[in-house]
């Protein structure tokens, strides 16, 4: 079974390397790389399902949200940390 937004303290407690902001964000989200080491982000809907992935990136790069309002999970899928964000419309 997906996991869920409630599920999102399942996840191990790892400090992430990233920052993600504005938080919440309208229809767009700025991913900053604090170690260089490449980021492939991916965004998880309310129902535990990826709902966007994007392409690797180093540095800092803005990242469009064309989604509905509600809140995700923002994934970094080579290091697994998870952060929440809330998109508002």
């Amino acid at each position: 079974m997906p996991a869920t937004l409630s599920d999102l303290n399942d996840f191990p407690s790892t400090q992430a390397s990233w920052k993600l902001y504005p938080n919440p964000a309208k229809h767009a989200s700025i991913i900053q790389d604090e170690v260089g080491r490449g980021l492939e982000p991916e965004i998880i809907g309310e129902a535990g399902r990826m709902v966007k992935r994007f392409s690797a990136c180093e540095g800092r790069r803005e990242y469009p949200l064309d989604l509905p309002a509600g809140v995700y999970m923002v994934r970094e899928r080579r290091g697994g940390t998870v952060q929440r964000i809330v998109v508002v419309e």
